[in-house]
């Protein structure tokens, strides 16, 4: 990827208390999902940056509209943006704008 190309976007605004936004998070579509689970990826923390294995994807809009269909009041916010991966986060959730491929080479660190 070259230097100052856009890695990726939030789909949905970070809400902020004293602003009213529609802050729902409909899925990601197949389109803008960037990794498959398995894949090594790096992770920026601040100034660090660590190899992680993506675990999990965003949800689909098709997951959100048939889990609303059951649960009529049931919505995702910008902080469901997001991967989850294995390594050295907590939590595992990683926002999208967070994560890039790795420049690891098999054999090579």
């Amino acid at each position: 990827m070259p230097n100052g190309s856009l890695l990726d976007e939030n789909l949905v605004p970070v809400q902020w208390a004293s602003e009213i936004l529609d802050t729902r998070f409909l899925g990601r579509p197949e389109e803008k999902v960037r990794f498959r689970v398995g894949d090594l990826v790096e992770v920026l923390y601040g100034n660090t940056v660590a190899l992680e294995i993506v675990a999990a994807l965003p949800r689909s809009p098709e997951w959100v509209n048939e889990r609303r269909k059951t649960y009529p009041d049931f919505h995702l916010d910008s902080s469901d943006d997001c991967y989850y991966a294995l390594g050295y986060s907590n939590n595992g959730k990683q926002r999208c704008r967070n994560i890039t491929r790795t420049n690891y080479v098999h054999g090579i660190i």
